[in-house]
């Protein structure tokens, strides 16, 4: 059991001194964090449909403004 505890941790000495793949889990945990928050980020579906909105430009409830199916 001791010879697994040392591969373990000699994996993490080594994953450690790996800037880029230090940078890339950083990456990887915060893209993760931002699909569990999707729904707050982008409460609007991509379904949805206002044809008397029209072309809005950025304002506080589309961030991003609509285009002209709104």
């Amino acid at each position: 059991m001791s010879n697994q505890s040392n591969l373990w941790f000699d994996a993490v000495e080594r994953l450690k001194k790996n800037k880029l793949a230090i940078f890339s889990a950083l990456v990887l945990i915060f893209l993760v964090v931002l699909t569990l928050f999707a729904p707050l980020l982008a409460p609007h579906a991509y379904y949805e449909q206002n044809l008397d909105l029209g072309a809005v430009p950025p304002n506080a409830t589309y961030w991003f403004g609509t285009d002209t199916l709104g």
